[in-house]
């Protein structure tokens, strides 16, 4: 692994990170959004490492513990093999004829882990395709086998609320998330504001950190995979659809038979009625159907707060636990994603808290990731299509690679997933491979 040469990285990348984080964060208020999480299923998994959260922490910022999806791709299997709470690992067949890579895959705004589902089954499909062929040919080669970590991020899906929402925040807890799982060197995947945490973590990196001789160069990726994600800050906005999300929580309504006004949340009986009450505010369909994802039951709530309160307890500083002692509801629907502090550090999302790369900084010095990045653009969105946008990717990241498919929009993983399935694992085995370290733990397998 290549380190960086001192004369680009002379600055503190946790100490720049807390500036940022204190900048960011100076304008923000208690939040007071009810608790909304999902519906909880069998694939999910509870955070694990909450213990020893108080030395995971990154620019200041306490890192709060991420429930998460877990999902091995093997194309020697049928499917992809989702793991299930609390079960053990199924033993992988023909261990020693595999490689395992490690995958961290990060979630856009309003999303979850969930929302790779179309992008795993084309990568189990292209492995399988793969596996085949290899067998026919009667090619000794081990065999290529990703082990998939989908993790909701802080104030998404399961995972815990929290007051901050900013990059330094979401860079620790993908840290924290990354230790905890002792994690040796894996891929860093993300789309939208994922991708955005995945190329803040590669920048935050010290020196330290990047020198192979380093105790802790295991939170080093040995590649970065982004979705429709730049190092810049964008000027566009989810205003209208937190304005809506807004309303249908704090509108209320009279329903015949009761004395008091009901929220009009806790009145709907179906996602249905929720579409419905949208429209006007978002007359998009698809906007619609990606909002109403973050809708759930009421009646799922009491299980989800006591999960997130046994693995988050009020002394972790970076709770807020404001979202998980309300009132239980036994009808109606909830957002299951902290809205308030989602809209009030919306412009953080979009912004970028770090300095300009050496090449495009006055002292000629500033953060650079000197490993393989791979960048993944639709030409129907601005993300990677703007020269304001990504003017910085070759000074940051000077091992970059780009494509842009042209009729795709933001969620190419969705449009074009077989295509950003097939450039992903062409990236792994070109240079994700061939970056990582000899050996990995054999608690990943």
């Amino acid at each position: 692994m290549a380190a960086t040469a001192a004369s680009t990285r002379r600055w503190n990348p946790p100490s720049l990170l807390l500036v940022a984080a204190r900048q960011f964060t100076s304008a923000t208020s208690s939040v007071t959004a009810p608790p909304t999480p999902p519906l909880l299923d069998t694939l999910l998994h509870a955070p694990v490492g909450a213990d020893s959260l108080a030395e995971n922490t990154d620019a200041g910022v306490a890192a709060v513990p991420l429930a998460y999806r877990r999902t091995r791709i093997d194309g020697a299997a049928t499917a992809p093999q989702r793991i299930e709470r609390g079960a053990a690992l199924p033993a992988l067949p023909g261990a020693h004829e595999a490689v395992v890579l490690p995958v961290v895959l990060l979630h856009c705004l309003l999303g979850d882990g969930t929302q790779f589902r179309l992008l795993e089954a084309q990568l189990h499909k292209l492995l399988a395709a793969d596996t085949a062929a290899s067998a026919a040919a009667g090619s000794s080669a081990p065999r290529l086998v990703l082990d998939l970590f989908l993790p909701d991020l802080r104030n998404h899906g399961v995972s815990p609320h929290a007051r901050e929402h900013s990059y330094p925040a979401l860079v620790a807890d993908v840290r924290a998330f990354i230790r905890a799982h002792r994690l040796h060197r894996p891929l860093l995947a993300g789309h939208s504001q994922g991708g955005k945490t995945a190329l803040a973590y590669a920048l935050s990196l010290s020196e330290e950190e990047l020198s192979p001789s380093s105790s802790r160069s295991d939170l080093v990726p040995s590649g970065l995979f982004l979705l429709d994600a730049a190092p810049a800050a964008y000027t566009h906005q989810h205003s209208s659809i937190f304005a809506a999300m807004t309303h249908l929580s704090s509108s209320t309504v009279r329903m015949e038979g009761h004395a008091a006004a009901e929220p009009l949340l806790a009145t709907l009986r179906s996602k249905r009625e929720a579409d419905v009450a949208l429209r006007s505010m978002l007359p998009s369909p698809n906007d619609r159907a990606f909002v109403l994802t973050n809708l759930v039951e009421r009646r799922t709530l009491g299980a989800i707060r006591r999960l997130q309160h046994a693995s988050s307890p009020d002394k972790h500083a970076g709770e807020d636990s404001s979202h998980g002692h309300g009132p239980d509801h036994s009808s109606g629907f909830a957002w299951r994603c902290n809205v308030d502090a989602l809209h009030r550090c919306e412009r953080l999302v979009h912004g970028w808290p770090l300095p300009p790369p050496p090449s495009l900084s006055l002292s000629g010095v500033g953060p650079c990731f000197p490993l393989p990045a791979f960048f993944v653009g639709g030409g129907q969105s601005s993300r990677l299509t703007t020269a304001g946008y990504t003017e910085a990717i070759p000074g940051y990241f000077p091992l970059h690679e780009m494509s842009i498919i042209p009729q795709a929009a933001h969620f190419v993983h969705h449009s074009h997933a077989k295509e950003c399935a097939s450039m992903m694992l062409q990236f792994v085995r070109d240079k994700v491979l061939p970056e990582r370290d000899a050996s990995s733990p054999a608690s990943n397998l």
